[in-house]
């Protein structure tokens, strides 16, 4: 398979590395995005972009205030796990996103990412500033390089882990 590198590919990109993991099934190998149940014009506009890709995405019913879209390509998922992680301590912005030369491929992935775990936020200093979240080192080093290459600051916070509980598993 072959897919051209656009604004939505790149938008695409961004939204796994902040919201995607890969899963094995008995058939096939899926992507998985998670969503909140409220995010309805973001899920909608996962699905209208891997639709654009060639593939039937799936979105799961609700759970727990949850949504999951899956989208069903065994190479193309495969694809994501091995230029963007595998999970959260792992994620990064691959290498052919990171020095791309095209503003728009580049803006178009931190798009993806911060509707996925970013927020914009003003600093006392009244400067505009994006914020994301991730438990990666390498993804918040790469934002932050990635952002000012917009001409944008980003800011990184580093919070002690802590554990909670997501769907009855234990999260660090």
């Amino acid at each position: 398979e072959t897919i051209p590198l656009d604004w939505k590919t790149a938008w695409l990109f961004g939204m796994y590395v902040a919201e995607g993991c890969f899963a094995t099934g008995t058939r096939s190998s899926r992507s998985i995005f998670s969503l909140g149940a409220h995010e309805k014009r973001l899920i909608k506009r996962l699905c209208d972009v891997i639709k654009s890709l060639g593939w039937k995405p799936y979105v799961e019913p609700e759970k727990r205030g949850g949504r999951c879209v899956f989208l069903f390509s065994t190479p193309f998922s495969k694809f994501l796990r091995e230029v963007c992680g595998s999970d959260a301590r792992t994620k990064r912005i691959p290498e052919f996103i990171l020095t791309h030369k095209n503003k728009t491929i580049l803006g178009s992935f931190l798009e993806g990412y911060m509707a996925g775990d970013g927020c914009t936020i003003t600093t006392e200093s009244g400067t505009r500033c994006e914020v994301g979240t991730t438990a990666s080192k390498v993804l918040a080093l790469q934002l932050q390089m990635l952002s000012a290459s917009l001409g944008n600051p980003f800011k990184i916070n580093v919070k002690p882990a802590r554990i909670c509980w997501i769907d009855g598993r234990r999260v660090n």
